[in-house]
C-alpha cells in the first residue's frame, strides 16, 4: 500500500502515476519550531511576585533615600554649586544602578547615599 503522494512534474517524471488527480505547481514552507526567544529570559529566574515587591521596594527605598538626602545638613548648600541628587527620578535611577552593580561614580558617600556602594 502506497500513501498518499503529490504529484509534481518531477515526480511525475520518476514515478508512473496510473490516475492523477491533480497537479502542484506550489509548496508550503512552515518554520521549523525552534527554541522560544531568549530576549526575556531572566525574568524566568523569580516568580511575577517577586519581581513586583522587587519594583515596589526600589519605588519606596528611592522616596526614602530622596527624603534623607532632603534632610541631611551636609547637602544644604546652594543647588547651583552641587548636582542635585533630591529628584525623585535620580534616586530611582540610582536604586537600580545599585541593584545592577553599576552604582554612581558623582556622588559622595555619606548616608543619604547608601554607603554601601
Amino acid at each position: 500500500m502506497i500513501p498518499y503522494l503529490t504529484v509534481t512534474p518531477s515526480r511525475y517524471e520518476v514515478i508512473e502515476f496510473t490516475k492523477p488527480i491533480a497537479f502542484v505547481r506550489y509548496g508550503l514552507l512552515i518554520a521549523f519550531p525552534g527554541e522560544p526567544p531568549r530576549a526575556f529570559i531572566f525574568l524566568r529566574l523569580y516568580k511575577k511576585e517577586v519581581w513586583i515587591l522587587l519594583f515596589i521596594t526600589a519605588v519606596v527605598l528611592s522616596y526614602v533615600l530622596c527624603k534623607m538626602h532632603s534632610i541631611s545638613s551636609e547637602f544644604r548648600k546652594p543647588e547651583d554649586t552641587q548636582k542635585k541628587l533630591c529628584s525623585f527620578f535620580r534616586c530611582i535611577w540610582l536604586i537600580f544602578g545599585i541593584l545592577l552593580q553599576q552604582g554612581e561614580r558623582n556622588i559622595k558617600p555619606n548616608i543619604s547615599v547608601l554607603n554601601c556602594m
